[in-house]
């Protein structure tokens, strides 16, 4: 079965309603699930690929839009996104109450194994 190594990295953190002074905690993923690699890309052809992604999560750490901004092929976009949507994320905090943020994702895709 080949799986995908994914690195997934949260920078740039913009809170919606940001405070002068206040104290803001990003977001923190909490889990996070194994994705195939695209079965639509031949792994003997295309064995890496990347998508990169501008994410808003709400005030209970739930996605709620999302920006593919960079990416090798639409099936790692398509490959992120069902990721995203699974994943638990732990919501940023502002002075220690839970807020809406916006934040980047990168995820590398690796073709691992044998292809039979």
């Amino acid at each position: 079965m080949r799986f995908i190594h994914v690195l997934a990295s949260a920078l740039g953190l913009a809170a919606l309603a940001p405070a002068a002074e206040a104290v803001l905690v990003p977001p923190h993923i909490i889990a996070t699930t194994d994705i195939p690699f695209p079965v639509t890309i031949d792994a003997r052809k295309v064995a890496t690929g990347t998508a990169s992604f501008i994410i808003d999560i709400d005030a209970d750490g739930k996605l709620v839009d999302w920006l593919a901004t960079s990416y090798t092929a639409e099936d790692f976009v398509r490959a992120g996104l069902l990721a995203l949507k699974e994943w638990r994320i732990r919501p940023a905090l502002q002075d220690g109450q839970p807020v809406g943020c916006r934040t980047t994702v990168a995820f590398e895709f690796q073709a691992r194994g044998k292809v039979i």
